[in-house]
């Protein structure tokens, strides 16, 4: 019995043995998710987020141009057309060098834009479900993609401290909060109402520090809040 035991459990080892795995190549763009029409996502971020990682991967970049509580649209950053806002001619925006008239105004230099109307769009709906769907994608563009080289587009390149402290929701500026503290001070608690200033005199500095308030919208702040202090006094 022994030995046959051994026997078969040699047999079952070189059978293991010889059991060969195959390895199939992965395409990394079927790792990659795609925009398609009816697909389900939990909020307009998380479409975002894989638009953001599409057009990284084919080189190109994506904007919001529309949103409201409902619907959203994301194009490709060269969609839409140059709009000459100031309405001059053509070929005074081509070459000034023609225009003959000096009392009509013209451009220091040659207007230049990124925008090709690109057709490339993503757009997104709120179903009955709470959920945001996908009902419209055209996947086409009409410039060149730089799948090579992504980060020329800034909306692909990492994160730095600087611009995620640019993307904070700045603090009211001055203006703002002496307003606030004025409407403060009219109110009918005096010694509540310096509880409350304090607390605002109290954030200042923290604001400056963490570089979030704005210096040239910050003038006369020390003046404000000195100002709103003294007529909470004399009220108390």
């Amino acid at each position: 019995m022994e030995s046959t035991d051994s026997t078969s459990s040699t047999v079952v080892d070189n059978n293991i043995a010889n059991i060969h795995y195959t390895i199939h190549p992965v395409d990394s763009q079927n790792l990659i998710p795609q925009p398609q029409v009816g697909v389900h996502y939990a909020s307009p971020e998380d479409i975002r987020a894989m638009l953001d990682a599409y057009a990284k991967f084919k080189g190109f970049a994506v904007s919001v141009r529309a949103s409201n509580r409902i619907t959203y649209r994301w194009q490709c950053v060269h969609g839409g057309k140059y709009r000459n806002t100031r309405n001059l001619p053509n070929e005074i925006t081509v070459d000034p060098v023609i225009v003959s008239d000096p009392t009509i105004p013209h451009r220091q230099r040659k207007q230049t834009t990124k925008r090709t109307n690109c057709p490339w769009l993503v757009r997104a709906g709120l179903s009955q479900s709470e959920l945001w769907k996908i009902t419209k994608v055209v996947d086409e563009h009409n410039h060149r993609l730089y799948p090579e080289d992504p980060t020329i587009y800034h909306q692909n390149r990492p994160m730095t401290k600087q611009r995620v402290q640019r993307k904070k929701p700045r603090k009211p500026s001055a203006r703002i909060l002496e307003q606030q503290m004025t409407n403060t001070a009219l109110s009918s608690t005096p010694l509540n109402n310096m509880e409350s200033t304090l607390k605002i005199i109290s954030l200042v500095p923290q604001d400056f520090e963490q570089g979030i308030m704005d210096p040239e919208l910050d003038i006369d702040l020390d003046e404000s809040i000195m100002r709103t202090i003294g007529t909470q006094t004399e009220e108390v």
